[in-house]
Formats: C-alpha cells, sequence, structure tokens
C-alpha cells in the first residue's frame, strides 16, 4: 500500500495510506544537482521488492569537489542502487552501477554548462568509460525502469541544450543520447546487446537504442514488450517511438520525419542509411513541445478501449492524449485530459487508477474512471468492470435547493439521505459527497469530499462563470445511486480562488502549482488549483524598471557580458524602463541588464515568455531576495521583436505567484549585429499574454 515518490531535489517520499510520511526515505540531495532540468529524475523498485530491497534511481551527479564552482556547470549523471529497510534507506548503501567515471575531472568545464570541454570526453573527444555527460541543464538523465526481460533499462539525454556537442548521440562509445540495457546488480552490459564488443564493462556493450535528443521517459508494451521511447524535440517535432535493439532513431542529424542539416556527419544518414523513424510524431503546433512519454495502462477501472493504450503528456501544452493503433497499424492519438499542467511521470496502479505526477505544483493526482460522460468520445457506461446486479439506491438532497444562489464566502451545510429499494435506510457510512467546481469550459475537480449524511463546504469566488455542481452518492446492494445539484454565486466578486489542492505529495524544483487536469466528465479524480488570498494590497502603479548597459562588448552570447571586469558594478548607463522590453535597432556589440522586482496583481499560476536578439535570459527569485533568482526562461539564438514562440526555451514552466509580493526579476541581454530588442511576456490570472508594463514593476 504505499506509495514511493521522488523529488527532483534529491529526497525520496512515502506516501502510505493516503499521507505522505514525515521523514524521507532517503535523502541524496547533497550529491544531486537539481538546476534547471536537472535532479534526481528517474526511480524503480527491483520487481521482486520488499523481498529483493533494492531502490534505483538516477540523477545529475554533483561531485564533492565541485563545491564554490557554479552549479550551472557542466556535470555528469549516475544510476545507483541503494538498499532499503522498512521505510528508510541510507545513503551509504549507494552502489553506482553507471556514472562512477563522472567525477569532477571529467565534468568538463566545472562553471559553465553548453560548452567546451565537454564532459566525459578528453581532449580528442574520445568518450571516458563509464562516464555519462550532463554538460546543459536539460536533456540529462531520465527515466530507469525494468524490462519484461529483467534487465534495467535507463534514458540519458544528449547532455546539452544546442547542436554543438549532440553528434555524440551518433556513436556508440558515448552514453549520452542513449538506452541503456544493463544488469541491475552490477551495472555492466549483456553479452546480447546490440553493440556488444566483449567487454561488458564498455560503453558501446551497455548501448540498447541511440540516437535521442531527451528520452525522458520510455514504457514497455504489456503483450509484446516492445520499448515505447517518446523523444522530447528541438524546434519543431516530438516523437514517440516503437524502438528495436540498436535501433538509431536519428538524433541530430533527424527531429521527427526531416532532415536537420546540421553536420556533414550527418551525410550517411541522408543519402541511404537506415534510422528508424518514429512511429507517431507530431509538430509544434497549438502549445504543444514536449512529449512525456507515459504509460500503458494496464488495469481495469477505464473503459475497454483503454486497456494497453499508451497514455502520454505534453509538458508545454498541460495536456495527456491516448496513443492507440487502427486495425491496418496506424497510430491515432486522441485527447484524455487538459489543463494537465507540466507532467512528468505517469504509471497504472494496482487499484487500476491511472497516477500521474506533476512537477509544477508538486502533487501526484489519481485518474480513475467513475462512470457517467457524453457523446464527445468521454468515457461513458463501458466499464472494464461489471456493474453490480440490482437496483441501486434512492438518494435525496434535503437541502440547499437544486439551483440556490449562495453568497461568496458563504458556508453552505448540505444534508441529504438515500434508501435501499425496499426503503431501508442507507448507512451513513456508505454515503459520500463529491463537488466540482465549472469555471466556463473548465472542470476543477475534488472541490468537495466528504463522508455522511451532512457535510459542509465554502462557497469561494473563482472568477466570473462559475458554479458548483454538488452529488450525494450513495453505496448499496444494487450499485450506486446519486442526486446532484448546482448551485450558482449571488454576486460577482473578482477573484482567483478555490478548493485546495488534495492528494498532495512531496515538492519540486522550480515553479510550483498548477491547475488541475481536466478529464472527461465522469472520469476523473483530481485537485484544484490555488488557496484563498486577499488581493486588496495588489493594486496600484509600481515604479517601472532598472535598466544597465555596458557598451563596446564583441560576441553575441551572455557569457559575453557577465564575464566583462565592468559587470555588474559599473555600467555605462542607467535608466528606468516602463515595461520590460527594450526594441531597436539603438546600437551593436552592447550588454543589458534589466532588473527589479516584479508584484503580481493575483495569485495563482503565471507563464512567462523571453524574447530577445540576439541572446536573452530570464531570470525570477523565489521572493524578493537576488541571490535566489533562478533561470526560468531563455531566448537562445535571436528572435524577432515580441516573437515568443520561436524556440521551446522561451517559455517558463508554470509559476505560481502571490498577489502583491515582490519577487526579483532579472533580465539579462546581448546585441551583437543587425536588429536589437528584448521583451518579456507573462500570462496569468485574469491577465492575456502581454508585455509585463511598469504597473506591475518596481527597480527597488
Amino acid at each position: 500500500g504505499r506509495i514511493f515518490v521522488a523529488e527532483k531535489a534529491g529526497r525520496i517520499r512515502v506516501v502510505q495510506n493516503g499521507s505522505v510520511l514525515g521523514a524521507p526515505l532517503l535523502d541524496i540531495s547533497s550529491r544531486v544537482n537539481s538546476m534547471f532540468d536537472r535532479g534526481l529524475l528517474g526511480m524503480t523498485l527491483h520487481p521482486n521488492f520488499p523481498s529483493t530491497p533494492y531502490l534505483y534511481v538516477a540523477y545529475t551527479y554533483e561531485p564533492p569537489e565541485a563545491s564554490g564552482y557554479s552549479q550551472e556547470g557542466s556535470r555528469t549523471a549516475r544510476i545507483s542502487r541503494f538498499t532499503v529497510s522498512g521505510n528508510s534507506a541510507k545513503p551509504s548503501s549507494e552502489l553506482v552501477l553507471v556514472g562512477a567515471g563522472g567525477t569532477f575531472d571529467t565534468i568538463g568545464s566545472p562553471d559553465m554548462h553548453d560548452t567546451r570541454p565537454w564532459s566525459c570526453e578528453a581532449d580528442d573527444r574520445t568518450p571516458y568509460p563509464d562516464c555519462m555527460p550532463a554538460d546543459g541543464m536539460a536533456h540529462t538523465i531520465g527515466m530507469v525502469a525494468f524490462g519484461p526481460d529483467g534487465a534495467l533499462y535507463a534514458a540519458n539525454g544528449d547532455g546539452v541544450v544546442d547542436f554543438s556537442g549532440s553528434m555524440r548521440a551518433q556513436t556508440y562509445e558515448s552514453l549520452a543520447g542513449k538506452i541503456l540495457r544493463i544488469d541491475p546488480g552490477t551495472g555492466n552490459g549483456y553479452t546480447n546487446n546490440p553493440f556488444f564488443d566483449g567487454d561488458v564493462t564498455s560503453n558501446r556493450a551497455k548501448v540498447f537504442v541511440y540516437g535521442m535528443r531527451n528520452p525522458f521517459r520510455f514504457d514497455f508494451h504489456p503483450e509484446t514488450g516492445k520499448l515505447f521511447v517518446a523523444d522530447v524535440g528541438n524546434n519543431k517535432w516530438e516523437e514517440i517511438t516503437i524502438a528495436e535493439p540498436g535501433d538509431n532513431l536519428g538524433w541530430p542529424c533527424y527531429e521527427g520525419p526531416e532532415q536537420t542539416g546540421i553536420s556533414p556527419t550527418c551525410g550517411g544518414l541522408y543519402t541511404g542509411k537506415e534510422h528508424r523513424r518514429p512511429t507517431y510524431a507530431y509538430p509544434h503546433a497549438d502549445g504543444r513541445g514536449a512529449a512525456i512519454g507515459g504509460a500503458f495502462y494496464t488495469g481495469d477501472n477505464f473503459p475497454a478501449r483503454y486497456r494497453n493504450a499508451f497514455f502520454y503528456g505534453d509538458f508545454n501544452a498541460s495536456t495527456i492524449d491516448v496513443l492507440t493503433f487502427a486495425d491496418d497499424g496506424t497510430p491515432v492519438s486522441t485527447p484524455f485530459a487538459t489543463n494537465a499542467v507540466a507532467p512528468v511521470r505517469m504509471a497504472t496502479g494496482p487499484d487500476g487508477a491511472l497516477y500521474v505526477l506533476f512537477i509544477a505544483d508538486g502533487t501526484l493526482r489519481r485518474i480513475r474512471y467513475t462512470g457517467g460522460g457524453g457523446d464527445d468520445g468521454a468515457p461513458s457506461v463501458a466499464l472494464a468492470a461489471p456493474l453490480p446486479a440490482g437496483t441501486p439506491p434512492i438518494v435525496t438532497i434535503d437541502t440547499p435547493a437544486d439551483g440556490a444562489a449562495i453568497a461568496i464566502g458563504a458556508t453552505v451545510v448540505l444534508a441529504g439521505s438515500a434508501v435501499e429499494e425496499d426503503g431501508t435506510p442507507v448507512p451513513d457510512a456508505q454515503l459520500r459527497w463529491e463537488g466540482l467546481l465549472r469555471h466556463k469550459e473548465h472542470i476543477h475537480y475534488d472541490y468537495l469530499r466528504a463522508t455522511g449524511p451532512t457535510a459542509e463546504l465554502v462557497y469561494e469566488d473563482h472568477g466570473d462563470e462559475t458554479w458548483l455542481e454538488v452529488c450525494l452518492i450513495a453505496e448499496g446492494s444494487g450499485g450506486e445511486g446519486r442526486a446532484c445539484i448546482e448551485l450558482f454565486p449571488s454576486a460577482d466578486i473578482p477573484s482567483e480562488t478555490g478548493a485546495e489542492a488534495t492528494d498532495t505529495v512531496g515538492e519540486s524544483a522550480g515553479a510550483v502549482a498548477a491547475a488541475e487536469p481536466e478529464v472527461p466528465a465522469g472520469s476523473s479524480e483530481n485537485a484544484d488549483d490555488a488557496t484563498p488570498v486577499d488581493t486588496s494590497e495588489a493594486s496600484g502603479i509600481q515604479q517601472g524598471i532598472r535598466r544597465e548597459v555596458w557598451s563596446n562588448i564583441g560576441g553575441d552570447a551572455i557569457a559575453d557580458l557577465t564575464s566583462l571586469a565592468a559587470y555588474p558594478s559599473s555600467p555605462d548607463m542607467v535608466e528606468i524602463l516602463t515595461a520590460l522590453e527594450v526594441s531597436g535597432p539603438l546600437a551593436d556589440d552592447y550588454g543589458e541588464r534589466l532588473s527589479g522586482y516584479l508584484v503580481p496583481p493575483r495569485s495563482g499560476i503565471y507563464t512567462f515568455w523571453i524574447a530577445a536578439d540576439d541572446q536573452g535570459e530570464l531570470w525570477l527569485s523565489v521572493d524578493d531576495a537576488p541571490e535566489r533568482a533562478r533561470l526560468i526562461a531563455t531566448a537562445p539564438r535571436w528572435t524577432g521583436q515580441r516573437q515568443w514562440d520561436k524556440y521551446p526555451e522561451q517559455q517558463s514552466v508554470p509559476i505560481r505567484l502571490t498577489a502583491g509580493e515582490r519577487y526579483y526579476v532579472e533580465v539579462l541581454h546581448k546585441e551583437a549585429g543587425q536588429k536589437d530588442n528584448v521583451a518579456v511576456a507573462w500570462e496569468g490570472p485574469g491577465l492575456e499574454r502581454q508585455v509585463i508594463t511598469e504597473r506591475y514593476l518596481a527597480p527597488e
């Protein structure tokens, strides 16, 4: 009955009987580099757990010698095994299976990411043995899982954010851009692996599939055992591929079905050498742009058409889709959930529910089928489990009346009862209340959960076009009966509040909080997205943002600015701007910093974008402390003015902000030549995407 949940920062929590245990099962946060997309990103248990008490993890390694260097510098990754006893695992029990060669001496540049010298490589580009590159702050280690053959499989990205080092995904000798197949006891490769060279300890002996950018998640088909890999794309395509042993998935020479044309080395693939094309690929459109490979549904709770279907998410679009196959083998992807903000892991539970982990708000959500639905493709009456025979009980809600108008902030007392067909009362313990909040076209589940004949809820405002649907459900001898009512607000009071989230486990580094997954009616159990807050101090005009400029700087990278002796103390010009935007053409060869404080008008979830020419970075603190700022979005190369969607890195993850609080914000911009511009936009409660103006900015 336990659920093990890995936190990106390096801790593993235990959820038992619906509650998170106080002490973590394992804390290796001192060994984990969790900057940006790095961290403890993979975890699995031995198939015979707890008889074989082993826990396997995959994480970006922070060597002790790196203390004092930038956390953003190049690093390496590890796959390790720990021994579990009860609800505890000692860090000292670590056995490094892969990555022991990733020491401080082999990490490349400890202060700089995505730059030469590359991690895990000698000066002549020869890969070091047993070393997993993680030069960039993304595309690092990912999934670790047991295959149906008992081998341990692990995914590792190409380790860089730009193309310059990604060709190592095409060589068997490097562990970058690969899925490995290793012995869970030793970390060695297998003699029947596709590139075995006579030495089970060699890098190539461990390689199972290669040529990937960021194979963050994968799963095995429950019947065929085939490996389904979701590879996160670059600028154009997302890929899901059924991979065979030894397959080359084409990166960085191919992205989706298209050639990238980035290197003469790709010539062989372009002129006839075979590589495995994606089984299903979709373009970056409608906000989609980061496929999070999910899980095959193997439970009995969902309708039959979902059995053995592949559920996957898109991190950027906040969606969960289902991939199935037509009779002729054609892949068919259908929507399953929207408003599923930042999904990073999913699995079928022993109860037949689908469990999804969301990093934005650090929650584990359970999605289960409860009947209902309509004619829109949503789950309907076709249940995977048989319905009980007999007549369900008759349920009555006595108060409040259906359609009642309720004052915002008022406590609503609910009362009802149920009887069997023969008039026998249904016991109080078999009555439960469920409520959901409808907000325009969205549905917020788990607004109310209670048991017994009575319950209370506070009708909190959630903006315009909202109402509540409350149901009393009775479990009788002939099945479940229910009665439902709708409640409406008696006045429109602008706010953005809702019920507190439930089923919450763990914490996530980076942005926190998100709206709940929106799943077809009658088919999910989820949580709401915000908590009550007083926004009365969030109004009023602020004062703008501070701009500092350094002139006559060569190069087109942020590093050319930040490496100056005059930076940050001696700018050539200082002024106050009325918005987080500078538009040119103004000059060539300069760098600038825009800094100050962001004051959000309402509490809730915000998303940020940056556009810049030639390069830009957006940093945001968790509070008003500049030293706690973290990189949330980048324009890696030039964009047009307010061109928000040229690169996926331009958009931040969803971030929860509190109304009236001050958050330190900083924009770094480097201009080389031709057009120059930089701008930052946000979107949040009551705000469509727009450039951030002085109303929400303060220079000090």
